[in-house]
């Protein structure tokens, strides 16, 4: 399984909206090596070029990162909306959702029963300290 990183693929959108490495260092306010070398990696991981060095200061995306670059801002975005208080969030089915959902309400359910029974053996106790001496 190929792995990136999340600043490897924000590092190549920026790349490719800013149109240059340069540019991306600045509007990122990232070193321009440490911008080209997790694009570098990232490129590495997939075997494939994104960018197609013309000289030191100029690139042309390849066909490549033009197809993703829809694809990566869709996930950087759905990325934030993880740690976001988006409502729209909460409504994405999630299969798991049900599963964890029913096993909050036992645990919360169990967590009141356990809460009941003290308070009824406290009451016993209580009723029972002047008996049992």
């Amino acid at each position: 399984m190929k792995r990136y990183t999340v600043k490897q693929l924000e590092y190549a959108l920026a790349v490719y909206e800013c149109g240059g490495f340069i540019r991306a260092s600045e509007e990122l306010g990232i070193s321009q090596p440490t911008i080209s070398r997790a694009v570098s990696q990232l490129e590495h991981c997939n075997n494939a070029r994104l960018f197609d060095r013309i000289n030191s200061r100029n690139l042309i995306p390849t066909p490549l990162m033009i197809s993703a670059a829809p694809k990566i801002r869709a996930i950087l975005a759905d990325i934030d909306a993880i740690f976001s208080d988006e409502p729209a969030l909460a409504q994405e089915a999630d299969p798991m959702l049900d599963m964890w959902q029913l096993k909050r309400d036992l645990v919360t359910e169990k967590r009141a029963q356990v809460k009941q029974l003290d308070e009824w053996l406290a009451s016993i106790e209580k009723d029972l300290s002047g008996v049992v001496k």
